[in-house]
This record gives structure tokens, sequence and C-alpha cells, in this order.
């Protein structure tokens, strides 16, 4: 999954969903509440199944040869 064609910085230097108002904290709150992806896609409908992947595949590499203390 290539996050690139789906992750922006919007014009407050926050990771976004390309094309949205979507930010990537948005989404991260949504799961932090135990939405499901389903939910997540009902709650945001302009969000795509591609999207979701795509903000896992950013943090993956975000996190990549981090050390979480």
């Amino acid at each position: 999954m290539e996050w690139r064609n789906h992750i922006v910085l919007n014009p407050e230097g926050k990771p976004s969903i390309k094309g949205t108002k979507i930010t990537l904290e948005q989404l991260m709150e949504g799961l932090s509440l135990e939405w499901t992806l389903d939910e997540l896609l009902e709650n945001y409908p302009h969000l795509r199944k591609n999207d979701l992947l795509a903000v896992f595949a950013y943090l993956q590499e975000c996190l990549h040869d981090k050390e979480v203390k």
C-alpha cells in the first residue's frame, strides 16, 4: 500500500486523507473509542477502505525502527 497516494498534510500541518478534511487524529480517536473499521467508514462517508489501509501503512512507517518506551 502506497500511503502517499492517500495521505497529505492539511493547511494546519496535520496528516489527513487526501481530498477530505478527515485527519488521521480523528480516525485514531474513533479507533480509541472502539469503533470498528466499518463504523469508521459509516461515520466518514468520504472515506474508502484503501484510505484506512493507507493510514495503517503510514503509521507502520512512522513506527518503523522506533523504540516505544
